[in-house]
């Protein structure tokens, strides 16, 4: 693992790939928000309602918690850094992180806090966050994977940690100039082989190589990673992958698939604009999303 170097010492190419990775994530996150939990296909165009300002959202919010403890501790981050981070900043009470707030005040081993009677370690709240470490740590795959699966370790389990260090590897990857054909298998490489959403990727990549239209692969990923929670990770991992493969390349085009294809939806399609914006940069991205929202963080 290396130590992420200071912004100002970033080449200006880097740079602006992760100014268009956090543009990326902020038009997806406020495009799916509306639609979050919606359990069907859906017939999103644009923004509905369009927005006059970025809402607010966790996806971001929690990584900027991430970034002011990487700048007041350094890059050498332990579970009991993120723990403290957890009880001094985080105040969401829902899901998983509510049972993590609620096991570490109850002193359940810091090892243990992200399963212990934890009914959402398989969720989502983990994978949204895997874009600081591929800033931090773009072109260094080792890194972004190691501190992505200490991340999420506090609030899941197995497959939640995998689809965080599958879209921080994947991202590291894009940010340093790979392409998404060359970054994804890498990426794959860094979870476990019989996790489900290993599974649902080489499903999706075989779909494609086979010529299955997207929306029978779709169909396809909702009757075997289907589950009555809306948030559950390797579906909605699986559907953003599905978005990325089968928009080839186009932001538009990608963030309208992941969604209307329902679910976590706020997650989904703003993991796909984020990874979009590190590969196309701000001049990939069409004025007409930067517009409503502007560039801002809240």
């Amino acid at each position: 693992m290396t130590t992420a170097p200071p912004l100002n010492l970033i080449d200006p190419d880097l740079q602006s790939r992760i100014h268009s990775c956090w543009l990326g994530k902020s038009i997806g996150g406020t495009l799916g928000l509306p639609a979050e939990g919606m359990m069907e296909r859906l017939h999103f165009s644009f923004y509905d309602p369009v927005p006059t300002i970025a809402p607010p959202n966790d996806d971001l919010e929690l990584q900027l918690v991430w970034l002011h403890l990487v700048e007041k501790t350094g890059a050498s981050l332990t579970q009991a850094d993120f723990a403290k981070a957890w009880r001094d900043h985080l105040h969401y009470m829902w899901d998983e992180y509510g049972r993590t707030r609620w096991n570490l005040r109850r002193g359940v081993p810091i090892e243990n806090v992200g399963t212990f009677e934890n009914h959402f370690h398989a969720g989502m709240g983990s994978p949204i966050r895997s874009e600081i470490w591929a800033c931090l740590f773009a072109g260094d795959p080792d890194s972004a994977a190691h501190y992505a699966a200490l991340d999420a370790s506090l609030d899941h389990g197995t497959e939640g940690i995998a689809g965080e260090v599958l879209f921080a590897v994947m991202q590291s990857e894009v940010a340093a100039g790979k392409n998404l054909e060359e970054a994804l298998p890498l990426a794959v490489n860094y979870i476990p082989a019989n996790s489900e959403i290993a599974q649902a990727v080489e499903e999706i990549l075989k779909n494609h190589r086979s010529g299955v239209p997207a929306w029978d692969c779709w169909k396809e990923l909702l009757s075997r990673h289907g589950n009555e929670n809306f948030t559950h990770a390797p579906l909605n991992v699986a559907l953003t992958i599905w978005a990325l493969w089968y928009g080839e390349g186009d932001f538009e085009k990608s963030i309208l698939l992941a969604v209307n294809g329902g679910y976590d939806t706020d997650c989904t399609a703003a993991t796909v604009g984020a990874t979009l914006g590190f590969i196309l940069g701000p001049e990939g991205i069409p004025a007409r999303w930067i517009a409503p929202i502007g560039e801002g963080v809240l």
